[in-house]
């Protein structure tokens, strides 16, 4: 199993009284190997969980692709070898941009090469085992409103009466997103859009049916982010338009996971009043960045707390998987190491799925991530991690329910300690766990300490990247991983 060793061990450490207890308790508990019913597709959601076929737990972690193609030539991925460093930083999932006005400039006219594009990537994200959320993704309507500091509808979409502004997306536009507040005009196009004046509502409807129909079957794409953060009544105006957008996808796409997203006000931590939609195999997909880190760029160690706890209330209430799908911090600032770690130490607490903002392997120097003066990529011009990310152990796939997890860090950006702790199930095969050999512990690997009967952990390939840990027996499993010492590792 590559550099390192394996014993058996106690737990502790990670809630080890609440361990202890499940140890003591765990022949009690009813193992119902056949319970999860397996539907077609690789992956649904199903009692607050994302599930696959085998009816493993599966945990996303990802990020967003790309920060540049809000703008033209808004075919940013044009290269298979892009996504090659994902796999290694960890990711397995991809929310991956659609720009409605590169697909449809005209009104009524798709733009195949935009489609051939993305589909391209679509199919390069897969062959690389990363899953694939078609994201219809706009920030105050379009390039032409908001001072032309908006993105994402088509020019054809502007109601009429709303007067049209030249593309900006430069450094002046760097506070958009308070500007969204007191913009009449962009608020007047969205509740245009809802009413449906004009057709724009019908030709987004028929947008989503169209792409339904193209990824249906994709083993890769698991679904679609049916709004990035609109500016909308929830209740009045965006629930009635996702019944709709899932009526259309369903007739086509029938195991999508739909990914629903709030009001773009809950994303600065308002509460959502999103109501229980009629459809099911859906998730709940907020977003929250902390003020301070869009605003000025620093965080000041406001709690994260209650806003995430909010978005996990949320999703539970409406019986969905919580999928934070957006979230980040600038990597010039710098706490952003600090609040990154803080941030993903709180969506580990609940085995959370996230999708970083944003990999953007276009940026500049000059142009940052591309649109607007933000600066939120992972990656710089030379395709080195900035100090805004890093990548972090997680259990990708639990055969049984994963019960705890903690990735403790000795400082900032280095990795002293991972812990998960399952209720395995023979039954559902491997649990798979992304612990890279070299990257989190260092040169001379991580040393493995297991606990619970006949537990075998390996690595899965000579890549030394996923865990692979493998029980005939039913009950509690733990692994910790930690730095080896000299006497351990060779």
């Amino acid at each position: 199993m590559g550099p390192g060793c394996v014993h058996a061990a106690r737990p502790r450490g990670l809630r080890a009284r609440l361990v202890r207890g499940l140890l003591a308790a765990c022949t009690a508990l009813p193992f119902a190997l056949s319970a999860t019913t397996v539907r077609a597709g690789d992956l649904h959601a199903e009692g607050g969980q994302f599930v696959d076929s085998a009816g493993r737990v599966v945990m996303l972690r990802g990020v967003n692709v790309a920060g540049d193609p809000k703008v033209p030539p808004f075919a940013v991925i044009d290269r298979a070898e892009l996504l090659d460093p994902l796999p290694g930083l960890g990711m397995n999932v991809l929310r991956f941009l659609f720009t409605w006005e590169a697909f449809e400039p005209g009104l009524g006219v798709y733009n195949q090469a935009y489609l051939d594009y993305y589909r391209n990537a679509v199919d390069w994200a897969w062959e690389r085992g990363i899953y694939v959320i078609v994201d219809i993704h706009q920030d105050a309507f379009s390039r032409f409103t908001l001072g032309g500091c908006g993105e994402g509808f088509p020019i054809w979409a502007l109601p009429p009466e709303v007067p049209i502004h030249q593309p900006d997306n430069s450094a002046a536009c760097r506070r958009w997103g308070l500007r969204m507040n007191v913009d009449g005009e962009m608020q007047f196009a969205w509740r245009e859009f809802f009413r449906g004046t004009n057709g724009v509502r019908g030709r987004y409807l028929d947008m989503m049916d169209f792409l339904a129909g193209v990824f249906a079957g994709h083993p890769g794409v698991i679904g679609y982010d049916l709004i990035n953060e609109p500016w909308a009544d929830e209740v009045s105006e965006l629930a009635p338009l996702y019944e709709e957008a899932a009526a259309r996808i369903r007739a086509r796409d029938p195991n999508a996971i739909l990914f629903i997203e709030p009001t773009a006000l809950v994303s600065s931590g308002e509460v959502s009043l999103l109501p229980q939609p009629s459809f099911d195999n859906f998730a709940y997909a907020a977003h929250y960045y902390e003020g301070s880190v869009v605003i000025v760029g620093e965080w000041f160690g406001n709690p994260l707390d209650a806003p995430i706890t909010r978005m996990k209330d949320k999703a539970a209430a409406l019986g969905a998987p919580l999928f934070v799908g957006e979230f980040g911090a600038p990597a010039p600032g710098v706490t952003a190491p600090l609040y990154m770690a803080e941030y993903y130490r709180l969506l580990n607490a609940d085995f959370t799925s996230s999708a970083q903002w944003v990999y953007t392997p276009g940026w500049t120097p000059e142009l940052k991530d591309g649109w607007n003066a933000e600066d939120f990529s992972i990656v710089d011009d030379a395709g080195d991690l900035r100090a805004n990310f890093r990548p972090r152990a997680y259990p990708q796939k639990t055969a049984g329910q994963p019960i705890a997890m903690e990735a403790a860090e000795a400082a900032p950006g280095v990795d002293e300690r991972f812990e998960f702790v399952w209720l395995h199930d023979p039954a559902k095969g491997g649990t798979e766990i992304f612990v890279p050999a070299t990257a989190l512990f260092g040169a001379a690997g991580p040393f493995f300490s297991l606990a619970g009967e006949s537990l075998s952990c390996s690595y899965a390939t000579a890549l030394e990247r996923t865990l692979v840990c493998t029980s005939p027996v039913a009950g509690l499993k733990r692994i910790e991983v930690r730095a080896c010492l000299p006497a351990e590792c060779p």
